[in-house]
């Protein structure tokens, strides 16, 4: 993560651009065929009270716009594969190349095949590790049912939603504070006997 004022032309940001009042961009980036455009395309099928759009890219940086023609990045979307070490890694190396504003409430990762255990390639502690680094919500999602997808959907809309200032009344740092760290039950249980 690089702090705003060693900023280099390959790092996105938030304040390059004016926001628009009417539409959030979403940024979602990782490792092609993991995913995105399921997600993508269950969440353009969903009703919402904003308009928003999706970008796609496989990792970070993105190239840089000369020509003024790609919108603000309001959110960005961080995929990661469990039975994919490579996916990992590129979002390990993309989260680099992000202004730390993106850090306080403006991005999640996602977190595919993590029910089933004997296709992980990487141990969670990993990812829960870059999150808990970045400061930023995981959600873990199968993405093989269409009910999943729109779930995961639902909950991208949320968030995209309140960290663009379309919720009144709520910020994206105040349900910052609501986020639970990712624990499992084993854990949980292993402290309460204590």
């Amino acid at each position: 993560m690089a702090t705003s004022a060693f900023k280099n032309e390959n790092m996105i940001s938030r304040f390059t651009k004016l926001p628009d009042k009417c539409q959030a961009t979403v940024l979602f980036v990782g490792s092609t065929g993991i995913g995105k455009r399921k997600v993508a395309k269950s969440m353009l099928g969903l009703r919402s009270d904003f308009a928003f759009q999706i970008r796609m890219s496989s990792s970070l940086p993105i190239p840089s716009d000369t020509e003024n023609t790609r919108p603000r990045i309001d959110f960005i979307v961080l995929f990661i594969d469990l039975s994919n070490i490579m996916s990992f890694e590129v979002i390990k190396s993309s989260v680099k190349h992000m202004d730390i504003d993106y850090f306080l409430g403006h991005c999640c990762f996602v977190v595919t095949k993590a029910r089933n255990e004997v296709l992980h390639a990487l141990n969670i502690d990993q990812v829960t590790s870059l999150a808990d680094s970045c400061d930023s919500p995981i959600i873990c999602a199968d993405l093989e049912k269409e009910e999943d997808q729109k779930f995961l959907s639902q909950k991208i809309i949320l968030l995209v939603k309140v960290s663009c200032g379309f919720q009144t009344d709520v910020t994206s740092l105040l349900l910052d504070t609501t986020r639970k760290s990712f624990v499992f039950e084993d854990e949980l249980s292993s402290e309460m006997e204590k």
